[in-house]
């Protein structure tokens, strides 16, 4: 294609389309049209409009730097790297859907570059994509595929999918590779743990703990796993390790996670650690790293809500009303205020101004299938069990194959009578074999006994039996066999 070939309609309908787009887009057009007439059109990528991100609610600082780079970005829209930073930048303040697109911009501009399909896919997981995660770190390992971090990714990607077999493949083939890869070895010991081979992962963890990392994930997983031997003594050791914490973190050794530090600047690395603390149960560290938070930007609703949650948590219903009543100053529609509300009551034991709570919250999220079970279970604790049937068969309805639902409404349905109905969602979560489904067994030949089917009972009791036996529970193994023979 050369300038002949362009007739002047075809020009000036992309400088129309361009002035139309704004001017990041404008720019990138008009590049596209000038590189179009000397090289033919062969390699130009059309990229996505970047979301116009809102940061009149941020602090100065971090605002500045955010329109700093986004203003760098407007004069070097075709420059990967500048797109590339300017993700990383979005994906360090919570910003994923918008760092999402940053980062697609940065790979079709510098498509042999594996750190932005790389970037992306740690984003992507946060969003909740793994499809697409796993598709961005799998571009990325095309490329460099001998890069051991973004094996270790895809490791990640499959056990949260649940994946575990295809997990474990990765990990094994990193470790071949390099023995002490901390993250890997990790992941071999969380590995360990859903097969309930207890001893193999204390030993994977303690072998990082000689290794010199000494973090808090590794001494909670100690801690679950010495519980799940038997051994208490060596539990609460290190569960209190776990709950004295420490300055490095697992994550710590992914590059990802130190790009992204690197980034932070104000109220944000105090969300960050305090969202980190929750999620591993350390609620006090993560109430007093949110209320530096708000200390430092009083004026961010989402702070608020977040501590509407952890001071409930933390059983301090005085300051989480105080939290919620500020939030709801600024915007009493605001996703997730009444949600953690009625958590904070449930935790302060009023599972009647909690139900009231998640009304209000499943009114804005009908589609909420978590807020229709939180309903249901706040009706049972509030004594009014038969209310609770209705939503709780709504979150299955939205939610199907939830299995502690399942046996939630089943154990209602039962207590009601409705025995039928509560086997059938019974039935529905016997897999997998675990202890829960011994219990789950028990409640299923309750029904039979009230249906007058007591060869039912002792088959479904006999099944309860074999699994409590594999799992070695000697005293629930007993206690079956007794049921059993009084139904002789």
């Amino acid at each position: 294609m050369n300038i002949q070939t362009h007739s002047s309609e075809a020009v000036f309908q992309l400088i129309s389309t361009a002035c139309r787009r704004g001017a990041i887009q404008m720019r990138t057009t008009l590049c596209t049209l000038l590189l179009c007439l000397s090289t033919g059109c062969a390699k130009v990528p059309e990229l996505p409009l970047l979301p116009v991100v809102d940061t009149t609610t941020l602090l100065p600082v971090v605002a500045s730097q955010l329109d700093e780079v986004r203003a760098r970005l407007e004069r070097h829209d075709q420059d990967a790297n500048v797109n590339g930073e300017y993700g990383l930048v979005l994906a360090t303040y919570g910003r994923d859907q918008e760092a999402r697109v940053a980062f697609e911009r940065a790979r079709l501009l510098a498509p042999d570059n594996d750190r932005w399909p790389a970037f992306q896919s740690f984003v992507l997981r946060r969003l909740g994509q793994p499809d697409d995660a796993l598709e961005a770190i799998d571009a990325a390992l095309a490329l460099s595929p001998h890069q051991v971090d973004y094996h270790v990714r895809r490791a990640q990607l499959f056990y949260d999918g649940g994946q575990f077999d295809q997990a474990r493949r990765v990990v094994d083939h990193v470790l071949h590779t390099q023995p002490n890869y901390p993250l890997a070895r990790f992941y071999l010991g969380r590995l360990f743990m859903i097969e309930n081979e207890w001893e193999q992962a204390i030993t994977q963890f303690e072998g990082l703990l000689k290794s010199g990392i000494a973090v808090e994930e590794v001494h909670f997983n100690l801690s679950q796993a010495h519980r799940m031997t038997g051994n208490a003594k060596q539990s609460a050791h290190f569960l209190a390790l776990a709950q004295r914490g420490g300055a490095l973190k697992i994550n710590g050794y992914d590059p990802v996670y130190i790009q992204l530090a690197g980034y932070n600047v104000g109220d944000q690395p105090h969300v960050l650690r305090a969202t980190q603390y929750y999620r591993r149960g350390k609620i006090s560290e993560a109430v007093a790293e949110m209320a530096i938070a708000h200390e430092k930007n009083p004026d961010n609703i989402g702070t608020h809500v977040h501590l509407v949650r952890m001071y409930g948590h933390n059983r301090q219903l005085d300051k989480a009303l105080f939290h919620y009543e500020a939030a709801r100053s600024v915007d009493p529609e605001f996703n997730q205020l009444d949600s953690n509300l009625g958590f904070a009551y449930r935790i302060a034991g009023d599972d009647t101004k909690a139900a009231a709570a998640y009304q209000r919250a499943i009114r804005l999220s009908p589609s909420s299938a978590d807020l229709h079970t939180q309903l249901g279970l706040a009706l049972v604790g509030a004594g009014q069990s038969e209310l609770a049937i209705a939503p709780l068969s709504r979150s299955l309805e939205l939610a199907p194959g939830n299995r502690r639902v399942q046996i939630e409404l089943g154990e209602l349905l039962l207590d009601h009578q409705r025995f039928e109905e509560a086997m059938t969602l019974f039935d529905q979560s016997l897999e997998p074999e675990d202890q829960m489904t011994v219990t789950v067994l028990q409640r299923i030949a309750t029904a039979h006994e009230q249906l007058g089917n007591p060869a039912a009972a002792r088959g479904a009791l006999s099944k309860g039996l074999a699994i409590a036996e594999q799992y070695g529970n000697d005293q629930l193994a007993q206690s079956l066999r007794d049921k059993i023979g009084q139904l002789q």
